[in-house]
Parts: structure tokens; C-alpha cells; sequence
């Protein structure tokens, strides 16, 4: 488990998220700041870039993973069309992401997520639709 706050945990999500999409190799480009709902722009020839929102999934007591997928204070606003193109969740005691399109989370700003009744994690080939 990474000791540290929720924001040193989303930034080590990002940066995990990171260095995956790098050893698939996809180029990545970060943007300066925190006020972009944009975390990491990536790019694989000769397709156009990809903008990707990272989450830090957390299991609940029912052991499913629930992420806040809205933004603002206490994450009270779901995103709107055009903000990024993918969500990519990460599920830390698997260390493995699992990820959405925009469009699949349908301005929902909370997502329950099971594994076994939903997508499989490692579902990176759905980048694949952006090249």
C-alpha cells in the first residue's frame, strides 16, 4: 500500500499510468498544472493523441472498487462531453488499470466497479479506437 495523501496517491496513479502506457509504447506528454481534467496526453504514430484522466480506485467493504469519476470539491460535478477521452482507473492491490471511454460513463461522477460482473482490467486495447 502507498503510505501518503490522497493527492500523493493520485499523483503515483498518474505516474504509474505513465510508465505503462511508455513500455506499450505510446509517447507521453504531461501537462503543466492541476487545472486540466487532462493528466496525460498520449500519442502513438500515426494516430492522433489520446487525453487520459487518471482515478485511484479503492476497494469497499463489499469488495468492489469505487472511484470518485466527477470533479470539484468532493467531486460533486461529472465531466463534461470533451474533457478527456479516456478514464483510467487504478487498481492498486492488483496494480493493474482498468479504462473507460468518456462517453462510457454516461455523467456519472461515482463508478462501482467489480471485475468479475464488469470490463477486465488491462483493457488497454481500447486505445486502440483513438489511433
Amino acid at each position: 500500500m502507498i503510505a501518503g495523501t490522497s493527492c500523493e496517491k493520485g499523483t503515483h496513479a498518474e505516474l504509474l499510468f505513465c510508465a505503462e502506457a511508455g513500455a506499450r509504447g505510446w509517447q507521453v506528454l504531461i501537462p503543466m498544472g492541476h487545472s486540466s481534467s487532462v493528466d496525460a496526453w498520449i500519442f502513438k504514430a500515426p494516430g492522433r493523441p489520446v487525453s487520459v484522466q487518471v482515478k485511484r480506485a479503492l476497494r469497499d467493504t463489499r469488495n468492489d472498487y469505487t472511484l470518485n469519476v466527477g470533479h470539484g470539491s468532493s467531486s460533486k460535478v461529472a465531466y463534461a462531453e470533451g474533457s478527456f477521452d479516456i478514464l483510467a482507473a487504478y487498481l492498486p492491490d492488483i496494480h493493474d488499470f482498468v479504462l473507460w471511454t468518456l462517453p462510457d460513463l454516461k455523467g456519472r461522477k461515482r463508478i462501482r466497479y467489480n471485475p468479475t460482473r464488469h470490463r477486465s482490467p488491462g483493457n488497454w486495447s481500447l486505445l486502440e479506437n483513438f489511433t
